[in-house]
């Protein structure tokens, strides 16, 4: 078994959508999860083989036309303590997704 954790990080005060894929193969969706102190993380163990997915978006609605959002969130995946997918915001209201496939041994 793996442990497993799920990352957000966040520069904006808007709230964010994340959806992500849990520990029984299930797709969990969160909304409005606002990160003004501290990250969003799920953690949990998971099998050899096991696909992880992460998503998230700052609701539209929310985010000032003016505002720059070259890197407004950060998402990442962690399998053993180790970072092994991440990916940063590029567009305004666009989803921001990652998946990795935990190897075989």
């Amino acid at each position: 078994m793996h442990h497993v954790t799920y990352r957000v990080s966040s520069s904006s005060l808007e709230p964010l959508n994340i959806t992500y894929v849990d520990e029984n193969g299930n797709s969990q969706t969160v909304s409005g999860i606002n990160l003004t102190s501290t990250d969003w993380t799920y953690s949990f163990n998971a099998p050899d083989g096991k696909l992880l997915s992460l998503s998230a978006i700052i609701e539209e609605q929310y985010i000032p036309s003016d505002q720059d959002t070259s890197n407004i969130f950060n998402i990442l995946i962690e399998v053993d303590y180790v970072e092994v997918k991440r990916a940063n915001l590029a567009a305004k209201g666009v989803p921001l997704s990652i998946e990795y496939t935990i190897p075989t041994s």
